[in-house]
C-alpha cells in the first residue's frame, strides 16, 4: 500500500528526485511508492485534462495512474495531511475552491465547493491548523480567506 505524502515540489529531496527522474535517473531503491495528486486544465477552460489524477511514483521513477476524478480546471492543489484532505483552486471564470477526501487506495471524493469570490483562482494554501484556506485570484488580483 502506498502512502500519500505531501511534498514541496519547489525544494527539498523530492524535487531533486523529480529532476533526476526527468533526466532518466532513478530514485533511491529504499523509497516506498508515493502518491501524487496532479491537477489539470479541463475543456471548460480550453484544456484537455479530466480534473485530478492520482499517480504513484515507484522506486524506478515510473508513474502509474491510480485514479481520476472530474473537477473544473483544478490548476493548483494543496494537501492538508491530518484529515487527508486535498484542496483545489478551480481556475474558472467564476472561481471556486473544492475540497476532496483522499483514501489510502487513492480514491478521491468531492467533499464540498465554495466560491473563491474572485475569478480564476490560481493558488490555494491551507493554514497549518486547517482552519483557513487562502486563495489568490488571477482575475482582479485579489485573495480570499475561507474559514
Amino acid at each position: 500500500m502506498s502512502e500519500f505524502v505531501p511534498v514541496p515540489l519547489a525544494r527539498g529531496s523530492f524535487a531533486r528526485e523529480s529532476r533526476q527522474i526527468a533526466r532518466g535517473h532513478s530514485v533511491r531503491a529504499s523509497q516506498a511508492p508515493r502518491m501524487l495528486a496532479v491537477g489539470s486544465y479541463t475543456p471548460a477552460t480550453g484544456g484537455r485534462g479530466t480534473g485530478i489524477s492520482i499517480v504513484t511514483v515507484d522506486e524506478g521513477g515510473r508513474l502509474r495512474l491510480v485514479s481520476q476524478t472530474a473537477a473544473d480546471s483544478p490548476s493548483f492543489l494543496a494537501w492538508w495531511g491530518p484529515t487527508r484532505t486535498l484542496f483545489a483552486a478551480n481556475e474558472t471564470a467564476e472561481g471556486e475552491v473544492s475540497s476532496f477526501a483522499l483514501t489510502a487506495d487513492g480514491t478521491v471524493t468531492l467533499i464540498s465547493s465554495r466560491p473563491s469570490r474572485g475569478g480564476r483562482p490560481c493558488q490555494v494554501a491551507v493554514h497549518p491548523s486547517g482552519r483557513w484556506i487562502v486563495t489568490s485570484n488571477y482575475a482582479g488580483a485579489t485573495f480570499t480567506v475561507i474559514a
